[in-house]
């Protein structure tokens, strides 16, 4: 092999090797950044050009959203889920953005947000997993308590604790709505044993409470 064949091979494999340099940089850049809680500097590390190029523009609005839902930031939150919807996603991008966006539009009762995001779900969602989200909707939002039966049902059939405890809360919510407290107490307490160590355990001992 002659010097300058073996020279333009080393450029070749060097130029097919450097995107993956570089996307290894960025990404541990963005990491320490957050690591470090310099979450600013991570917003601008995924607003730059290098990380759009490198990763796509999906993954660099993804991943601000999620920087958005861990810092509480609830404008951009619903700024940046509008943006993300309004592209031309992939029936799992779809329901990716949408799915992890869901409860916490439930949780703060923006019924506008929560209603598009269950027409969005409705286009990418599993036909189960959406009657559970339109559970939600009802519950949650509309204050309706005409799930009882399909609830006691799922929780029959469930043997996870956390989401056993998710929809003994959605009954109590539903007796409550009845103004039947002595069944409504008692959901309510299995819930929350069950929510010990999430949001929901102190939002029911305030409802316990009240």
């Amino acid at each position: 092999m002659s010097i300058s064949l073996l020279f333009i091979l080393i450029i070749a494999l060097m130029a097919a090797g450097a995107p993956y340099f570089i996307r290894s940089i960025t990404w541990n850049r963005f990491n320490k950044q957050i690591k470090n809680e310099q979450y600013e500097q991570a917003l601008q590390t995924l607003r730059s050009r290098v990380y759009r190029t490198m990763f796509g523009t999906f993954d660099s609005d993804w991943n601000q959203l999620k920087l958005y839902l861990q810092t509480n930031d609830a404008i951009h939150i619903e700024q940046k889920t509008n943006e993300l919807l309004a592209n031309k996603l992939t029936k799992d991008q779809r329901h990716q953005v949408a799915n992890s966006v869901y409860f916490y539009f439930l949780d703060k009762e923006n019924k506008d947000m929560a209603r598009k995001l269950l027409d969005q779900l409705s286009l990418c969602t599993e036909a189960d997993e959406y009657r559970y989200d339109q559970i939600m909707y009802r519950v949650l939002i509309e204050k309706k308590s005409e799930d009882i039966e399909k609830v006691e049902a799922l929780i029959k059939e469930n043997t996870n604790v956390k989401e056993k405890g998710l929809l003994q809360y959605l009954l109590g919510l539903q007796y409550m709505y009845r103004n039947d407290t002595k069944q409504a107490q008692m959901y309510f307490n299995r819930a929350k044993s069950n929510l010990k160590g999430t949001p929901y355990h102190k939002k029911i001992k305030k409802l316990m409470e009240a």
